[in-house]
């Protein structure tokens, strides 16, 4: 049998499909009462020849956690599984099998089109579930999600997905982090206890990815401490004159290495500003530099951000 695949346009249907069920999960827009919802469910346990289900809608995964843990009579602080086939995920498989329908009908049953169907109306209202014999809890989809660009669960100024009971998720660049540890970064002070408190590389990098965003370069150096050890003025092109300076922290990290793979090194970086908008950058550097225009010809335009319009001669001599 010849394979078959999507042509540019169909692939890019495929993606507008995927990113307007994004956007409704995002704004909200999943919202069913309570009597639909339930509705779905009892219809769900029918079509499985299970007995007719008492249905409890709660607010958020937590409160679903708390009630089911009650009803199991359970004490342990081990999570009461969810759900594999309804909740949220299955929007975006959906997508795929509405496009395979749509152009290669062939390659689906009636059957399966109705249970697509029917999934598709049952998630429509419910974010995730936990399903027992004669029972099913439902959570309402959250009130408020933030992605990234690349569509990454994101956000380092407030939680990333809010839910109507107040129960709240943090994640940063798709990497879930404690609330309270969330918090906790909002704050340089609290940032840098965190931080040096903390042994684990992703949550510091967490960590420093929130307080950039938030402070900027120099919050990042206010919370490790960092320096300036030395200070360059660099002329260009235009006539403008630029300060360059090479900062490290006073502290130096085990687990830091600099170009020539030497480890225990201080975090490095060099500041540049542009000469037009006098906005300051922080780059990253090999902390074994000891002057700030050697470690700039080190670094090159290619790490400089594009929208920087830097005479650089002056670097390469």
């Amino acid at each position: 049998m010849a394979s078959k695949t999507l042509t540019p346009e169909q692939e890019q249907e495929l993606f507008n499909n995927s990113k307007e069920k994004l956007d409704r999960l995002m704004s909200g827009q999943y919202v069913k009462s309570d009597e639909e919802i339930t509705q779905d469910f009892v219809e769900l346990f029918a079509s499985c020849n299970w007995p007719t289900p008492t249905v409890f809608i709660v607010d958020s995964p937590q409160a679903a956690q708390e009630l089911a843990k009650k009803e199991l009579e359970q004490s342990s602080d081990d999570p009461v599984p969810y759900s594999t086939y309804v909740n949220y995920s299955d929007k975006g498989w959906m997508t795929y099998f509405e496009t395979l329908q749509k152009y290669f009908p062939d390659e689906v049953t009636e059957e399966e089109i109705k249970n697509v169907k029917f999934l598709d109306k049952i998630t429509d209202g419910c974010f995730a579930c936990i399903l027992f014999e004669d029972a099913a809890i439902a959570v309402r989809y959250p009130t408020e999600v933030h992605l990234s660009n690349d569509f990454q669960l994101h956000s380092t100024s407030c939680a990333t997905v809010k839910f109507k009971d107040g129960y709240e998720l943090a994640f940063v660049r798709g990497r879930k982090m404690p609330i309270e540890d969330f918090r906790k970064c909002q704050t340089i002070a609290g940032a840098k206890e965190y931080f040096f408190g903390n042994d684990n590389e992703d949550e510091k990098a967490m960590c420093l990815d929130i307080v950039k965003s938030n402070f900027g370069g120099k919050g990042v150096m206010d919370m490790l401490g960092a320096v300036v050890v030395d200070e360059a003025l660099v002329p260009h092109g235009t006539g403008q004159i630029e300060t360059l300076k090479l900062l490290k922290t006073e502290q130096s990290y085990p687990m830091l290495s600099d170009r020539n793979g030497n480890f225990g090194q201080p975090y490095c970086w060099v500041e540049f500003t542009c000469p037009s908008t006098e906005f300051q950058y922080l780059i990253d550097c090999s902390a074994d530099f000891t002057s700030a225009v050697e470690a700039a010809k080190w670094l090159r335009p290619n790490y400089i951000p594009m929208e920087l319009e830097y005479n650089w001669e002056s670097f390469r001599n």
